[in-house]
């Protein structure tokens, strides 16, 4: 048994699989198999594919949508996160699309935030966990769920096609199987939310590991910076709070909870990462803007 490694692209992001088998036949199977899985992740809950299911229940105009079984899974784990996030992690945030623009950095008014809070919220949903209504002009957004959900779906697959050592990366997403046939733990490095080096390097056996910040979607303007996570109870951009990486059971714990501590800003993020018993790494920014790991 040795290690093989495969590599591709989807949900425009860099995907590297890793895993110990037999042959290089055992291992084409399974890599192209998990490949397939989740390039169909990309293809139902991608909003910029007009036949996907987010497409359809966005173009709902206020009529109820049934749903499959697959995508009530996520929308129920929506609810969950939704609640026990006291609102922050809201997958109705799509619709802040339309008045923040990232590519060309437009900061929007208040008049234009005001009116796309109106149509943001997971309470003005109705959601009976098989039927799906929303009112018109509301949008979903699985973008903070789904690469994670579909990390955790990749190691399920593999593990059931015989994969017991090895791991999945979707997009910086990380899922361990288990260990080196040698029983010694994969080493991940984490990068420095500014400066892209390898500033920590954690060993782990099995488990996930996600990571977010205010580095990967961003532009700045008269000093300040203004990231893609955007605030479901006001509108604005999360601020504070450099980069998180929290490792969990799960993956898409892990992304839950990252997006989250970055919500919560740096007055709360430490309190709440400690509350959660998890391992985590937490940066946040200090007042030249730098930064700094925190815990």
């Amino acid at each position: 048994m040795q290690l093989y490694t495969h590599t591709f692209k989807a949900m425009a992001s860099p995907c590297t699989l890793k895993f110990y088998c037999n042959d290089i036949v055992a291992a084409q199977k399974i890599f192209l198999a998990v490949e397939e899985k989740t390039r169909l992740f990309e293809k139902r809950y991608s909003r910029y594919l007009p036949f996907s299911i987010v497409s359809k229940i966005n173009n709902a105009n206020g009529e109820a949508i049934k749903v499959d079984e697959e995508t009530a899974k996520l929308l129920n784990f929506a609810t969950v996160a939704w609640k026990i996030s006291g609102g922050l992690f809201d997958i109705t945030s799509g619709a802040f699309r339309t008045v923040w623009d990232f590519k060309n950095g437009t900061v929007p008014t208040s008049k234009q935030i005001k009116n796309v809070l109106a149509l943001v919220g997971w309470e003005k949903v109705k959601w009976d966990g098989e039927t799906l209504q929303m009112p018109a002009g509301m949008q979903i957004d699985f973008g903070g769920i789904v690469k994670e959900y579909a990390t955790d779906a990749a190691r399920t697959l593999a593990e059931s096609m015989g994969v017991e050592h090895g791991l999945v990366e979707l997009g910086g997403d990380i899922s361990v199987i288990g260990p080196h046939l040698d029983g010694s733990p994969w080493k991940i490095a984490l990068q420095h939310p500014d400066h892209k080096d390898i500033d920590v390097v954690v060993e782990i056996g099995r488990g996930c590991v996600a990571s977010s910040g205010d580095y990967e979607r961003y532009f700045e303007q008269d000093g300040k910076r203004y990231c893609h996570i955007i605030n479901p109870l006001n509108g604005q951009c999360a601020q504070g709070v450099a980069g998180v990486s929290v490792i969990a059971p799960h993956c898409v714990m892990a992304g839950t909870i990252t997006t989250t501590a970055l919500l919560k800003g740096p007055q709360f993020a430490l309190d709440y990462l400690a509350e959660t018993g998890l391992h985590h790494q937490l940066y946040l920014r200090d007042y030249t803007g730098e930064a700094v790991l925190a815990s």
